[in-house]
């Protein structure tokens, strides 16, 4: 999977239309130590962790009640 996004990543799209950019954002509390992220939507990110191989995993900080755990 990582080559592929690599290759990907080569064709320089613009995806913003379909809500995913590719920026350098901040890390959240809850963004897995040594991930390597590659795409934002509105707080969500996506990326890949060491360890992981080909895992894409997706990050939500947000909370479905008033306090985190």
């Amino acid at each position: 999977m990582k080559d592929i996004y690599i290759a990907f990543c080569e064709l320089n799209l613009d995806t913003s239309g379909v809500g995913l950019s590719r920026e350098e954002g901040e890390r959240y509390f809850c963004t897995p130590i040594g991930a390597e992220v590659f795409g934002w939507d509105n707080g969500i990110h996506y990326c890949f962790i060491d360890g992981f191989e080909e895992t894409v995993f997706c990050v939500n900080p947000e909370t479905c009640c008033d306090y985190y755990t």
